[in-house]
C-alpha cells in the first residue's frame, strides 16, 4: 500500500458529472479528491431550496451538511473550497448587488442572531465558509458568556426557537445553515474538547483528511475553469431552480437504510463514542441520499422524480461508512495529542478494536477488574495478565510541566 495514500472517498457514489469534474481538477490543479467531495456535498446542500425534506421509512431529514477539512496549513484549502463553491458564490455576488436585500447566501462569520436574520426572505439558507473552525467553536461557546452552541446544534436539525437578547426577540420559521471549514490536525483537540464528543456537537461534523499526502509535482496539464463552468450550467443551475418539495424513498430503499442502521448499531455495541457518531450518520445517510438524488437532476432530465431509489441509498451508505472511518482517525489523533509518547507507541502495537476500547476509557478511573473485563473482549483473555504485568497502560505519570494523561487504576478491595 502506498504510504502517501489514505482512505479514499467513494467517488463512484457521485453522479458521473460530479465525479468527472473532481478527477479533472485533481489532475489539473492537484485538488484533493476527498476534500473536493466534502466541499461538493456542502455546496449542493446549499443550493437546495429551504423547505425541502427527505423521507426514509417515515423519518425526515433536511439538506444541512457540516464539513470539517483536517489538513496542515499552507495547502491552499481556501482556494479549493472557493473553487467548489463557484456557483453559490456567483449567486451570492448577484444578490448583494441589490442594496435592498437584507440577507445573503454565503458568509465568513455570523452570530446565531445574525443567522436568524439572514434567513428572513431567504430561499436557500446560509452557508458559512470558515478557514479555521476551532476559532468559531470557541466563539460560540463563549458568546455573551452564555454560549450559543446549543442554538447552533438545534439549527443543524433545521429547528428554530425564539432567542431573546435584552429587549430583542429573534425568530425565523426555517433554519438551514451549512458549514464548510478547516482545522489543522494539531488544533483538532481545540475543536472537539471534552463534552463536545458526547453532547452531539462533534458528531454533527463530517470530517475529511486528504487522500494523498505525499509530494506532488505541479501538473503539466494547463488548468482552466471550463469543467466547473459546465457542471454549474448543466447541473448546479438546475438544482438551484428546483422548488422546495418532499422526496420519499422507495420501500426497498427504506429497507436498505434500516438494515444498515441495525447492522452498525450491533457492530458498535458497547463503544459509546462510535454509537453517538453512528446515530448522526443514520441521519446523514438520509440527507446524503436526498442530495445525491438531487445531484442527478441534470442527468435525469424529464425523468427526474421525487422518488429516491435503493441504489441512491446504497451510495449514501458507502459515503457514511467512509466518514465513520474518518471519525475513527480523528479520535485516534485526539488520543495521540492527549497521551504521552510512551502510550502512543504502546497503542500503535495493538489492534484497532483494542484502540477503540482504550479510547472509551478516556482518562477515567477504573478498578483493575473493570479494565480486565473491558479489554478481555477486545484483546483476548490470555494476554490480559501480560499487559497488566508490564504496568505500562494503566499507570498515571506526571512530569514537570506536563498534564497527567495516563489512565489511573484503583486496586480492588
Amino acid at each position: 500500500m502506498d504510504k502517501n495514500k489514505r482512505a479514499e472517498f467513494p467517488l463512484d457514489a457521485f453522479p458521473k458529472a460530479y465525479r468527472k469534474c473532481i478527477l479533472h481538477y485533481e489532475h489539473t490543479k492537484n485538488f484533493d479528491r476527498n476534500i473536493q467531495a466534502l466541499a461538493t456535498l456542502v455546496h449542493v446542500a446549499s443550493l437546495i431550496e429551504i423547505g425541502t425534506k427527505f423521507y426514509i421509512n417515515g423519518w425526515d431529514a433536511v439538506p444541512v451538511i457540516w464539513g470539517n477539512i483536517i489538513q496542515d496549513s499552507g495547502k491552499a484549502k481556501g482556494h479549493l473550497m472557493r473553487h467548489c463553491m463557484s456557483y453559490l458564490r456567483r449567486m451570492n455576488d448577484e444578490l448583494l448587488e441589490d442594496t435592498s436585500v437584507k440577507h445573503c447566501y454565503m458568509t465568513k462569520n455570523t452570530t446565531i442572531e445574525g443567522l436568524m436574520k439572514k434567513h428572513i426572505g431567504n430561499r436557500k439558507g446560509l452557508m458559512m465558509f470558515k478557514d479555521e473552525i476551532p476559532g468559531w467553536r470557541k466563539g460560540i461557546c463563549n458568546y455573551q458568556s452564555n454560549g450559543a452552541k446549543e442554538e447552533w446544534m438545534s439549527a443543524w436539525d433545521g429547528e428554530s426557537d425564539p432567542i431573546t437578547r435584552s429587549e430583542d426577540i429573534y425568530y425565523t420559521k426555517y433554519l438551514k445553515p451549512n458549514i464548510l471549514g478547516a482545522s489543522q490536525p494539531e488544533k483538532t483537540p481545540q475543536l472537539f474538547e471534552g463534552e463536545d464528543l458526547t453532547d452531539g456537537f462533534s458528531t454533527r461534523f463530517l470530517n475529511s483528511e486528504p487522500y494523498y499526502v505525499g509530494t506532488i509535482k505541479k501538473p503539466r496539464v494547463k488548468a482552466s475553469d471550463d469543467a466547473i463552468k459546465l457542471l454549474d450550467k448543466m447541473h448546479n443551475e438546475r438544482i438551484w431552480n428546483l422548488p422546495a418539495q418532499e422526496y420519499h424513498a422507495t420501500d426497498e430503499a427504506s429497507t436498505e437504510w434500516l438494515d444498515w442502521c441495525d447492522q452498525k448499531q450491533e457492530e458498535y455495541k458497547g463503544l459509546k463514542q462510535y454509537l453517538l457518531y453512528q446515530n448522526k450518520l443514520e441521519t446523514y445517510a438520509m440527507r446524503i441520499s436526498g442530495i445525491l438524488h438531487i445531484m442527478s437532476v441534470g442527468e435525469d432530465g424529464e425523468k427526474f422524480s421525487t422518488t429516491i431509489q435503493k441504489e441512491t441509498v446504497q451510495n449514501a451508505i458507502k459515503i457514511c461508512d467512509f466518514y465513520m472511518g474518518q471519525y475513527e482517525r480523528m479520535l485516534n489523533n485526539l488520543s495521540i495529542h492527549r497521551f504521552p509518547d510512551k502510550l502512543e507507541q504502546e497503542l500503535r502495537t495493538k489492534n484497532p478494536v483494542f484502540q477503540k476500547v482504550y479510547s472509551e476509557l478516556n482518562g477515567k478511573h477504573y478498578r483493575n477488574s473493570d479494565l480486565c473485563n473491558m479489554f478481555t473482549d477486545a484483546y483476548g483473555e490470555d494476554n490480559i495478565k501480560n499487559i497488566l504485568k508490564r504496568n505500562i497502560l494503566f499507570q498515571r505519570h506526571k512530569k514537570s510541566g506536563e498534564h497527567p494523561t495516563y489512565t489511573k487504576t484503583l486496586k480492588d478491595e
